[in-house]
């Protein structure tokens, strides 16, 4: 059987549409009103997980009923993406530490010169 996650968004107003939303999150996911608020204002924040596909729907009904905007994603998908998305952050982090490197490293050279040759190189 498949299980999903419910996520939310955002919120389609700020103002009223919000605390709607903020005391719905709470009554649902049984939070205290800070936990739920922290949830909404941290958006896109997951409401549940591994929920059956009509208790998905009836969950994004009762938060987008009152305002809040709110996506159904498979769990098993849900988990490929996240593994994908850190694979991507530590490449991306793998590539700054290079780039790091490299410009240390050419920094060093260009002092290197111009100490040895006594000019000065504007970069």
């Amino acid at each position: 059987m498949e299980k999903f996650n419910v996520i939310l968004t955002g919120v389609k107003e700020i103002g009223a549409a919000k605390l709607q939303v903020i005391k719905a999150v709470k009554e649902a996911c049984d939070l205290s009103l800070k936990e739920a608020k922290d949830l909404v204002d941290g958006a896109p924040s997951t409401l549940k997980e591994h929920l059956s596909k009509d208790e998905a729907e009836n969950l994004k009904k009762v938060i987008e009923d009152v305002g809040g905007k709110v996506n159904i994603e498979n769990f098993e998908d849900a988990i490929f993406n996240n593994a994908i998305k850190e694979i991507q952050r530590l490449q991306d982090e793998r590539l700054k530490k290079r780039i790091e490197l490299a410009t240390r490293i050419g920094m060093a050279i260009i002092e290197t010169i111009e100490k040895d040759n006594k000019i000065n190189i504007n970069y």
